[in-house]
């Protein structure tokens, strides 16, 4: 019996031996795995620039916006200040505009800036206009007004402004300034875009009275032309504005 008990006192040591392989073999490579250097992390290849960049903060956006709108409205106020170098006498127009009581032809801040703008990006390629701003600056303001705003072609401004220079140069008025004035009231614009308040009448009006005359509106050199060829020969025209002479012949191929 003792044999056979010694037998399988060595079969159990055997089994405990073979458990004990695995066991230590999964401990050591356990082991070697624990020891081994681990590799290090990988490198990201987004910079700080690009994770600052793809993080989208509205607030950033917002003041992007401002930062726009700051440097537009410091563009046009720069336009004034170049508008007071080379036509000072256009900018006090403007400025006027702005601070006057009265509705009609008064101005926002905003829109003498953008007007001021508009003369300057267009007066340069504009030589007849040039030209007319000196002789009839208030219907200058208005004629670039009328191209930036109100869809008077330029080269149709040009060619109203070609014909008041000759007009005013030929007529010879001694209330030139008064002339100045009321044309910058209708110059560039649509009959329903002129205001008659406080005159006693209306655009309907004046327009079912002109239109007999040819006169569709004050947006084309022919209709302005037909329209003084008419009036200048009118007692009030002739006693408001006092010309030396009347309408020239030679301007009549204007009104065609």
């Amino acid at each position: 019996m003792r044999p056979r008990t010694r037998k399988k006192a060595h079969a159990r040591e055997g089994r405990g031996f073979r458990r004990s392989v695995p066991l230590v073999s999964s401990l050591l490579l356990a082991g070697f795995i624990g020891c081994r250097e681990e590799p290090p992390p990988p490198q990201s290849t987004i910079t700080r620039e690009q994770t600052e960049y793809v993080i989208p903060l509205r607030p950033e956006r917002s003041k992007s916006r401002k930062g726009r709108a700051a440097a537009k409205k410091a563009s046009s106020q720069d336009s004034l200040e170049a508008l007071r170098g080379s036509f000072p006498e256009m900018a006090g127009i403007l400025e006027k505009r702005v601070s006057q009581p009265e509705k009609k032809m008064k101005l926002t801040r905003e829109q003498a800036l953008r007007t001021a703008s508009d003369i300057a990006r267009l007066l340069p390629s504009m030589e007849n206009t040039g030209k007319m701003c000196s002789a009839l600056p208030r219907s200058c303001v208005e004629l670039i007004r009328g191209v930036a705003e109100r869809g008077v072609g330029q080269e149709e401004a040009e060619k109203i402004a070609g014909f008041l220079l000759e007009y005013v140069s030929h007529v010879k008025f001694r209330n030139t300034k008064q002339f100045d004035s009321n044309l910058s009231h209708v110059i560039g614009r649509d009959w329903p875009e002129i205001d008659y308040s406080g005159e006693g009448t209306s655009w309907q009006s004046r327009q079912k009275s002109w239109s007999r005359y040819g006169v569709e509106d004050f947006r084309t050199v022919k209709s302005i032309c037909r329209y003084f060829k008419r009036e200048s020969g009118m007692r009030y025209h002739r006693r408001i504005y006092r010309p030396k002479r009347g309408f020239p012949g030679r301007l009549e191929g204007f009104c065609e």
